[in-house]
């Protein structure tokens, strides 16, 4: 070691005792500093000695630390032996001065204490002596900053355990583990980051953060914080301390091609490792592991390193001048000496100055072997907590007291004693043992021995609210949750044997994560079945205790111990016919249960409530899908229980009672005990009870319900019910669990927003199989009703049937049903006339009524009592519906008796025959009709359909002719009903061929009929002729075609004309099964030859087909007119008749036709071959069909087609369109795009370039080609003059002026920011942005530097201005007197604004009710203003400065918001665009932004809303910070109103904006919305984190009392609120803070109303102040008037009066000084 530089020179001679004295005096004020160094730092076990003992050469040596040098010492081997032994006798002289003091203080009698007899860390270099004992490391001795070895024992979500020398136990957090996940923000889960970067067993270097000592039960407990972050434990490593062979600890930063890039925390160096193909250790990112350096590059500060195993344990680290305390790390291998034996181990030196010392849990007997690896894996042991060995055996003892010798006599090495394991030390490899006989006794010694259902005894520690805490004898804890406490079904407190200390008996329900859970449920205690604990132990068959969690409509969920769980479907919950789950378990409740099937791989657990699985099964048990029969035996709620086959149970929903919603509910109400079901089906089979329906349509088709999902084939439409709906559809279930589902946008024809809306569950629908998934077992479902609706008249049958099945059950004599028969004339007294119609009673059926509506009357008048005859059209629930029409009634008298009439009638018609009929009555799910052709039969037709119950259904009006079909012929009973179906429901519209063809054959093309027009349509008349025989006439076949006049304005219902047969009767609409004749009654047509236009009209009917009155053809717009107008469509009007040609007919994918059509009259002349007038439209423009007819510069003419912000489209023709950039719009400047060029426009430009490949046009609109040569004049500055006019374009805005580029040339001049207005211009940047056109004048310019000054003040111009200027020079200059500056204008009407009302009333709020500066204080500054400027100091009239210009800006902003005020109120905005140019005007404007936010909420745009406070934020300059609040404000006021989720989209934008504005200010805002919209929670939640943020504001501790006093909390509550503001409150604050809670207690408070003594004592001590005279004015006048308010003793008065005049008299100034 060279010694330092003062001595080099002097060489031996200068080594002598006399100078080396003052070095030794220095290195001892050193060593000090060092020592007390190394105790606050803590580097571990090592110590650093004084072993050179010269001042001189440790001074070198600290010299050398800094900067190392080669070569050997410099001091001989006498001066070294010198120095030590100077060294020894300090230290002696030392150490004997400490002894005497510890003498005088009555300390020990030896010179060591007892730290340094055990063996402290820094004992044997303070006092030079050797210690007794080796070092120990205990917690009382480690500090922050000490580094340790440790073992990793544990790897958690959250933290890392360590077991460190000494059997300690270290926590590192998960931020404590890497830097490398702290450096990129990591968000994924912190469990797998302390995974990535150890594992169980990993030897790891740390440092301690620090110690906490952690309270709990009375005993203190110090935990250590420990980090393993390498930036923290190489603090202070270079590149230079590191040598070859060094031991260090890296962390992987990433993995390359040849190698992984290592991280050591410092930024100086980094490591590299090269891939090895021997590798059997797979290396992750972010892992911590052990490297030894192999090479270091200094020039690229780069370190080699090596993971080789073998290397590691040979490398050591090589002793280096220099070499500091900081560079050792823990975990480097060292040489050393052994300088001393101790009782209990060794005492090392090494590097010269380094001592440590080896206890003797770290020494080994023998020095290893060659084979040291094979004899660690075999003779290793993995020793756990709780462990026992029977036969252990006793190798020493020491550490013991001469008061515990005695109690060890039994122990003798080589003594075999049993030991249970208590931890383990796993760096020293030494196992913690206790031979005490009650660590044998019970079960549970840790948390190990916990297992799930074992029976434990166990005192209540603590109980809370949630639970009780209990303690195992062996200090394990537990807790029992509150639902585990007792067996009941609500526990709402701890039952009374929970007490503290109370011993009781347990049942482990698990244990995660050493978190132990207990019941104390007696069913659970005293259970004797087998513990279900997991899902591998679950076997079929398998008989347990459960508890329920859950209980559904379809079933139960059960959980076991260990977190178990399993579902019990309901027909395995033994619930009798008609029971709810509900009404017989409950949640929590302990249950018996039977394992029936388990799938251990998904932790699928099937069980079953019914114990007993060897049930007998009857051999005549119903099958799924059969039909039975049953007998009510009981009414539920919900269901019916009936009995079949005399001792099976079956339940039917009260759903399933009839398949009309309404009908359901009446069979319920009239249902008894042992009324018989005939027919019901078995839908599924739960146990032994069966789930049955008595639905119609069910029973009907129960041999074509699937059951399994092999009998569902795609394309088949079959019957099932609605079991569920959720908003993403419908679940239809069939026979059995078999279920498909339907979604929403297949349930039904038109949108919905609920399908609870157009279903009900239990109602029955038809449903299309739209796909099969066997694999899966998903079934795909329709229920649109035009893809379902009923092709039978089943769904109305069933419904008539249970219709006479409820009058059967709800009158007991049946016999008025055969009386009023439908078709038949009864007789009536007149009862009442209502005004819905006339009441008859029948004096043999007294229980009926009969029903005359008033338009069933014919005519007829009806007197109180008279007797009149009626034809009974419909009766339904003892109502009888008649009929007085003449028509109806004479049908019958014509025929003769009563049946006969309807017999007859019905007789000649046949089965889906197509007949007209007329409506008589319209029901709620059906219409009463008569066909009049049939001798007014009387027949019924739906309204609904399985599928449409509650859908909207079709409206018809009494007396409407309507075209049915015959879908059921009633038999010879009477009660049978003729049932009718619409046209579109009906399955066939057509009759037999016979008989069609019998009705045809007298008739064909050319033949005239006579027919009666029975319908007129928009677009076409309908007729009858020939007896059942129908025709149309199209619209163009009734006048000639240069008719001006509506074709069928002359036209009635019932007219009868003369037509002529044009063409084949075909079939036409959906079904495809309505016939119908075309005709015509064109008079050229009518009266003239047919057979010569035949082929003409058959051509031209064609055409009539292609557009007819069922389908629509569409005109482009630009094949409207020929030439190019501005607007086509003003010669048109809807419902006008044209002239048009087919230009193209196509079908879309789905199968719709398109036609386009053409209206120019070109094309309609052309096909008229009039070769005249085609020349004399040469000159019409034609129209462009393809791109490739387009060349680059052609001239073209279009309409635009719709326009966005970066350009437009246009429509060349209907077949071509082209795209118009904004750059190409115009020459000029285009600020609004959709406003310059709204959709629809006429546009006439060049074509720029086409793309036929991608169907591409490009096209402009400028009038030059866009060329630089063109687009510029020649103007350079010698053409420019000072004084000239200039137009130009705002280049760019600055804060000191505009750049404006001068007009048709590339100069650019500056306009000053004083030569814009002769007003001083406020903010340029709301009067103008980059684009504006200006004028200005040139002021200078300098052609050398190229610059040009520019004016626009308006004196520039006015000056400028003569009486010759023409209109275009008068336009210009008006125009740019209001481009120059809009506030300009405004600034000189600052009077006439101020008065009016402020106009930021409609922000949302900002304000709270208290402000920062009180009325108080601002009241005396007033009072002593006059003061103040007596007096004349500077500082006063600085502050009466300070107000004045606060007062000046509070003026100026009202001026501004007024200005704005006034700019809304003359010229309000309403749409987005005038908003637009308003926010442009005035961009820095809060309450312009706001208004805009409004509007656009008002239009239920949010989105558009909260872009435009985004771009208000953006806009707003930052100065402006209160506009930028209220912008904040608004925005967090939305996001409240329609944020979803609310409190969580206000949070994001409250953080955001506390990051531009006032914390304080913001926070109060925030409180102030939520007091508005009552969120008290979140507002008491706010105020809570205000008052911790901003502790010393008295307004936020005024507003947390003002909130508490309005949520009425008690007094207490307020006082410690007080206390907590004092506490926290600056001294100067605390009376302002005093006398304002007062306040509000008096105005929020109950304190109203005081005692009257308590306020005269106020009074008394507030007149006793020395204030001001005008305020003991105000004073003495509240007194008086309190004390005339009462009245009552005027002796108080005239006591006040006195005191103000002895207050008066002694404030005047005294006589003798005047």
């Amino acid at each position: 070691m060279a010694p330092p530089r003062n001595d080099r020179k002097k060489g031996k001679g200068a080594g002598g005792k006399t100078d080396l004295r003052p070095d030794r005096k220095q290195f001892k004020r050193h060593r000090k500093e060092d020592a007390a160094g190394e105790q606050g730092d803590g580097d571990g076990k090592l110590q650093q000695s004084a072993a050179p003992g010269s001042a001189a050469l440790l001074a070198a040596a600290s010299d050398e630390a800094d900067f190392p040098r080669g070569g050997r010492s410099l001091l001989s081997k006498d001066e070294m032996a010198e120095a030590r032994a100077e060294a020894e006798q300090d230290f002696e002289r030392e150490g004997k001065k400490g002894k005497g003091k510890r003498k005088r203080r009555g300390g020990e009698s030896s010179g060591f204490g007892e730290d340094d007899d055990l063996g402290t860390l820094f004992g044997g270099a303070t006092t030079g002596k050797l210690p007794r004992f080796a070092n120990r490391i205990t917690v009382k001795n480690i500090s922050p900053n000490m580094k340790l070895w440790g073992v990793v024992i544990e790897v958690n979500q959250k933290d890392i355990v360590l077991s460190l020398p000494g059997g300690i136990r270290g926590f590192v957090r998960s931020e404590d583990v890497c830097d490398i996940a702290l450096q990129e923000n990591r968000k994924d889960s912190e469990n797998s980051l302390c995974a990535e970067v150890v594992h169980v067993g990993q030897l790891v270097p740390c440092i301690v953060l620090r110690v906490d000592d952690d309270k709990k039960e009375g005993k203190v407990n110090r935990r250590v914080w420990l980090s393993l972050r390498l930036s923290v434990l190489y603090r202070g490593f270079s590149l230079d301390g590191l040598q070859e062979g060094m031991v260090l600890t890296a962390q992987v930063k990433s993995i390359e091609d040849h190698g992984y890039i290592l991280h050591f925390g410092v930024s100086s160096f980094s490591g590299f490792m090269q891939k090895d193909d021997k590798e059997n250790v797979k290396i992750e990112r972010r892992q911590l592991m052990q490297c030894v350096v192999k090479a270091i590059d200094k020039t690229r500060a780069i370190v080699h390193l090596s993971f080789d195993k073998d290397l590691l344990s040979k490398s050591i680290i090589k002793d280096l001048k220099g070499l500091s305390i900081d560079h050792l790390i823990p975990g480097m291998m060292v040489n050393a000496r052994i300088h001393s034996v101790l009782e209990n181990g060794v005492m090392l030196s090494f590097f010269t100055y380094f001592s440590g010392t080896v206890d003797i849990f770290n020494l080994l007997n023998s020095f290893p072997s060659g084979n040291w690896k094979d004899d660690y894996s075999k003779n290793k042991k993995n020793l756990k907590a709780g462990d026992i060995y029977d036969k252990s055996k006793v190798l020493r003892i020491h550490d013991v007291s001469d008061k515990d010798a005695k109690n060890l006599d039994k122990f003798k090495e080589g003594s075999s004693l049993r030991v249970r394991i208590l931890g383990v030390r796993n760096l020293e490899g030494v196992a913690i043992g206790t031979v005490k006989d009650s660590a044998f006794e019970g079960s549970v010694f840790t948390h190990d021995d916990v297992k799930p259902g074992m029976l434990v005894r166990a005192k209540v520690a603590t109980v809370e609210p949630f639970g009780a805490i209990v303690q195992f004898s062996s200090g394990v804890k537990a807790l029992c949750p509150l639902p585990h406490m007792s067996e009941l079904e609500y526990v709402v407190k701890p039952p009374k044997k929970f007490k503290v200390g109370a011993e009781l008996l347990f049942r482990v329900l698990g244990c995660k994560s050493k978190r132990v859970t207990v019941t104390y449920k007696k069913s659970l205690v005293k259970s004797k079945l087998d513990v279900l604990a997991s899902y591998a132990d679950a076997k079929n068959g398998l008989v347990t205790h459960g508890w329920i969690t859950k209980i559904e409509k379809h079933g139960c969920f059960v959980k076991f111990y260990n977190g178990v769980q399993g579902f019990v479907s309901r027909s395995d919950l033994g619930l009798e016919a008609g029971t709810e789950a509900e009404n017989v378990y409950h949640v929590g409740q302990v249950v018996k249960c039977r394992i029936i099937n388990v799938i251990p791989a998904s932790r699928k657990l099937n069980v079953s409530f019914v114990i007993s699985h060897n049930r007998v099964i009857p051999i005549d048990t119903p099958k799924l899908g059969s039909i039975v029969s049953g007998v009510v035996e009981r009414l539920t709620p919900a269901a019916v229980v009936v009995s079949v086959n005399g001792f099976s149970k079956g339940t039917i929903l009260n759903e399933h009672l009839a398949d009309h919603h309404g009908q359901a509910a009446k069979v319920k109400n009239l249902l008894k005990p042992g009324h018989e079901f005939n027919q019901l089906l078995v839908l599924d089979i739960e146990g032994q009870n069966l789930v049955l329906s008595a639905k119609h349509s069910l029973i009907n088709c129960a041999n074509d319900i699937p059951s399994e999902i092999s009998q569902m084939h795609p394309g088949v439409v079959v019957h099932g019910y609605i079991c569920n709906i959720i908003e993403a559809g419908c679940f239809v279930r069939f026979l059995g669990h078999l279920t498909g589902f339907s979604p929403k946008d297949k349930a039904v024809d038109r949108r919905i927003e609920r399908l609870s809306d157009a279903f009900y569950v239990g109602q029955s629908v038809r449903s299309h199989i739209l796909s099969v998934n066997a694999e899966t077992a998903r079934v795909k479902l329709a229920l649109q009703q035009s893809m379902c609706s009923s092709t039978d008249s089943s769904f109305i049958q069933g419904y008539f049937l249970l219709d006479q099945k409820i009058a059967a059950l709800k009158y007991s004599s049946n016999d008025w049903a055969h009386t009023f028969g439908i078709g038949s004339l009864v007789e009536g007294e007149v009862g009442a006339i209502e005004e819905y119609g006339i009441i008859l009673n029948f004096k043999d059926h007294p229980d009926v009524v009969g029903l005359i509506e008033h338009h069933q009357l014919g005519g007829s008048s009806v007197e109180m009592g008279s007797s009149v005859k009626g034809l009974v059209l419909d009766l339904s629930d003892g109502v009888v519906n008649l009929s007085l029409k003449p028509e109806l009634i004479g049908s019958v008298r014509n025929v003769g008796k009563k049946k006969k009439r309807q017999r007859a009638a019905v007789a000649e018609l046949e089965l889906h025959e197509e007949v007209n009929a007329v409506v008589e009555i319209i029901k709620e799910s059906y219409v009463v009709l008569s066909i009049p052709e049939y001798n007014y039969a009387i027949g019924f037709a739906p309204l609904m359909d399985y599928n449409s119950q509650l859908l909207p259904h079709h409206h018809y009006d009494n007396g409407q002719r309507i075209t049915v079909v015959v879908g059921n012929i009633p038999s010879s009973d009477s009660s049978g009903r003729l049932i009718l179906l619409p046209k579109a429901s009906a399955q066939y519209s057509a009759l037999s061929e016979s008989k069609r063809a019998k009705k045809k054959s007298g008739y064909k093309i050319g033949s005239l009929v006579e027919a009666e027009i029975i319908d007129i349509k928009p677009l076409e008349l309908l007729l009858q002729f020939g007896g059942n025989l129908h025709g149309r006439i199209h619209i163009t076949e009734v006048l000639e075609e240069d008719s001006d006049v509506h074709p069928f304005s002359k036209l009635r219902i019932g007219q009868k004309l003369t037509a002529r047969i044009v063409a084949v009767a075909e079939p036409s609409g959906k079904s495809g099964k309505n016939f119908k004749w075309e005709l015509s009654i064109r008079p050229c047509i009518v009266k003239g030859e047919f057979e010569e236009l035949t082929a003409q009209k058959e051509q031209k009917h064609t055409t009539n087909e292609i557009i007819g009155p069922h389908l629509h053809g569409r005109v482009h717009y630009t094949e409207i007119v020929d030439s190019w107008v501005a607007e086509p469509l003003s010669g048109f009007h809807e419902g006008q008749f044209v002239k048009c040609k087919v230009l193209s007919v196509s079908r879309s994918s789905e199968g719709s036709l398109r036609v386009d059509l053409s209206l120019r009259s070109s094309n309609l002349i052309r096909d008229s071959n009039n070769s005249g007038l085609v020349d004399d439209l040469a000159i019409c423009t034609s129209r462009i069909e393809k791109i490739k007819d387009l060349l680059p510069g052609t001239e073209i003419k279009g309409y635009v087609k719709n326009v966005n912000s970066k350009g437009c489209f246009i429509m060349l023709s209907r077949m071509v369109e082209a795209r118009i950039t904004l750059s190409n719009l115009s020459d000029e400047y285009v600020e609004n795009p959709q406003k310059d060029f709204p959709v629809g426009m006429l546009v006439h430009g060049r074509v720029l370039s086409t793309d036929p490949s991608s169907g591409r046009v490009e096209v402009s609109l400028r009038t030059t080609t866009g060329s630089k040569l063109e687009k510029l004049d020649d103007i350079s500055y010698s053409d420019l003059h000072v004084g000239d006019i200039i137009d130009g374009q705002v280049k760019r805005v600055e804060s000191f002026g505009l750049f404006v580029t001068i007009r048709r040339s590339e100069l650019v001049g500056l306009c000053h920011v004083s030569e814009l207005s002769d007003e001083p211009v406020v903010d340029i940047n709301s009067c103008y942005k980059a684009g504006d056109m200006v004028k200005a004048k040139i002021l200078k310019i300098d052609e050398k530097r190229h610059r040009v000054s520019l004016g626009m003040k308006k004196s520039y111009f006015d000056s400028d201005l003569t009486a010759d200027t023409n209109d275009d020079e008068d336009d210009e200059s008006a125009l740019m007197d209001i481009s120059v500056a809009p506030q300009m204008v405004e600034y000189h009407n600052r009077n006439l604004v101020h008065r009016k009302a402020k106009p930021m009333a409609s922000v949302p709020p900002l304000q709270v009710s208290l402000d920062e500066s009180e009325g108080s204080d601002l009241e005396e500054d007033n009072n002593n203003k006059g003061l103040e400027i007596a007096n004349g100091t500077e500082a006063n009239a600085k502050k009466n400065d300070k107000q004045l210009k606060k007062e000046a800006r509070k003026q100026r902003e009202l001026e501004i918001s007024a200005m704005e005020e006034r700019a809304l109120q003359g010229d309000v905005p309403q749409t987005p665009d005038d908003f637009e140019k308003l926010v442009r005007s005035s961009p820095n404007s809060s309450f312009v932004w706001i208004k805009y936010m409004a509007t656009l909420l008002d239009l239920a745009d949010v989105e558009k809303a909260r872009a435009v406070a985004e771009r208000a934020l953006k806009t707003i300059i930052p100065r402006e910070e209160e506009e930028k609040l209220n912008v904040w404000v608004a925005y967090f006021n939305l996001e409240n109103e329609y944020g979803g989720p609310r409190e969580d989209a206000v949070k994001k934008v409250f953080q955001r904006a506390l990051q531009y504005c006032d914390p304080k200010k913001l926070h109060l805002a925030l409180l102030a919305m939520y007091e508005r919209t009552e969120q008290y929670e979140l507002a008491d939640e706010l105020l809570d984190r205000m008052t911790k943020r901003f502790k010393t504001s008295c307004k936020i501790w005024l507003c947390r009392i003002q909130f508490a006093l309005k949520q009425g909390k008690d007094v207490e509550y307020i006082k410690a609120i007080v206390n907590r503001a004092l506490l926290s409150l600056p001294h100067r604050k605390r009376i302002k803070f005093l006398s304002q809670t007062a306040i509000l207690e008096f105005k929020c408070g109950e304190i109203r109303l005081g005692d009257i003594e308590v306020i005269r004592a106020l009074f008394e001590r507030v007149t006793c102040l020395t204030l001001p005279p005008k305020k003991m004015q105000f004073l003495f006048k509240k007194y008086l008037n309190f004390e005339k308010s009462l009245g009552q003793d005027n002796e108080r008065i005239q006591l006040v009066q006195q005191k103000a005049i002895e207050y008066v008299q002694s404030s005047l100034p005294s006589q003798d000084n005047p």
